[in-house]
């Protein structure tokens, strides 16, 4: 069942998710490392036998290294392949390759590189777009 609020609540409602809303699009960015390679739209990716090129930028205000996760949703896949890279100096391009692991990297379509934090690999910094990873 569904209660009507009467109209100074309701004005007071839509008034907070207004604020809410100005407090969030006002708000800076904390963190914007953003990950250009791989990156499967421009045809960056990847051999299962040879070093995978990653590219990124960042701001100062962004976090000095992170860790490199190799992931896929389906079927899952989740695997730390670097764990600590120098994020480098703010507002320059950046790039280096991941040596593949020992029987190479796994072969298939629809990864992404997540770059995350080198304590919390739950907290994501940035996301390359979809690649393949070619035999």
């Amino acid at each position: 069942m569904l209660r009507r609020l009467r109209p100074g609540r309701a004005a007071l409602f839509g008034a907070s998710l207004l604020a809410a809303a100005l407090t969030v699009l006002t708000a800076p960015a904390a963190q914007a490392y953003i990950a250009t390679a791989p990156d499967g739209s421009t045809g960056l990716g990847w051999s299962s036998h040879a070093p995978g090129r990653i590219s990124w930028s960042r701001v100062d205000t962004d976090p000095t290294s992170f860790a490199v996760v190799l992931t896929r949703q389906q079927p899952p896949y989740n695997a730390l392949i670097y764990p600590s890279v120098n994020g480098g100096s703010p507002g320059v391009p950046h790039s280096f390759y991941v040596p593949p692991p020992r029987g190479g990297f796994p072969v298939g379509e629809h990864f992404r590189v997540n770059f995350v934090d080198v304590n919390n690999h739950d907290t994501i910094y940035a996301q390359s777009n979809e690649f393949t990873i070619k035999p």
